[in-house]
């Protein structure tokens, strides 16, 4: 391309960053940036979204946040997509605190959190199986409808595969219920773990119940 004298813009840069992110080439997709730079090029949020995302998908958190302080160094405005990345990264490496920093940042620059920003958190505390945890995604899932953000499937889901693994089948029946009345239609993997848990303690009636 550049041999024909096709100068690639910042798309064909994305879609070029976006591949070798794919094929987890960091260093490679790290010098495409730079080189979007020095051609005049400048990597707009995208293609530092591109990037931030696969590398916190990987659990190379610390090389995000390179990206991150590149972003804002450029004067570049960090959006949803950017916070939900960094939670996600955090999340992957059971580091909750990291995660609820992040989110609380966002929030403080006026970016609303959307299903995923919630869920990227409610997933991170149910993966720990630890009591304490669970009902922490328990409250972020209350939170959740009180700042007018519908929970879905995936929220309803997460919590009651969690709260059935630490056998707290009472609590997640009560809470399938709480998510039918807001509208959250459940699938079959909400009421899978339940009956499961409701047959592993002989409570064939609740199951039976459950499922008419």
């Amino acid at each position: 391309m550049k041999n024909k004298g096709i100068l690639p813009n910042c798309v064909t840069y994305n879609s070029v960053i976006q591949g070798t992110c794919n094929l987890m080439q960091w260093k490679e997709a790290t010098r495409l940036c730079n080189e979007m730079v020095a051609m005049n090029t400048l990597p707009d949020i995208v293609s530092f979204n591109i990037l931030v995302d696969a590398l916190c998908k990987e659990g190379l958190v610390s090389d995000a946040e390179v990206v991150v302080d590149m972003m804002i160094q450029r004067g570049e405005q960090l959006d949803m997509i950017t916070y939900n990345s960094l939670m996600d990264g955090y999340c992957l490496r059971s580091q909750m605190d990291e995660a609820n920093k992040v989110f609380d940042l966002m929030i403080s620059k006026g970016i609303s959190p959307n299903v995923r920003s919630y869920n990227i958190l409610i997933n991170g505390y149910c993966k720990l199986c630890i009591g304490g945890q669970l009902l922490q995604a328990v409250r972020f899932s209350d939170q959740m409808v009180e700042r007018g953000c519908k929970p879905d499937a995936f929220t309803s889901n997460t919590i009651v595969t969690g709260l059935c693994k630490m056998g707290n089948t009472n609590l997640a029946v009560k809470l399938l219920k709480k998510m039918e009345q807001r509208g959250v239609k459940p699938g079959l993997f909400t009421y899978n773990p339940i009956t499961d848990s409701l047959g592993k303690d002989k409570l064939i009636t609740d199951a039976f119940n459950l499922l008419s």
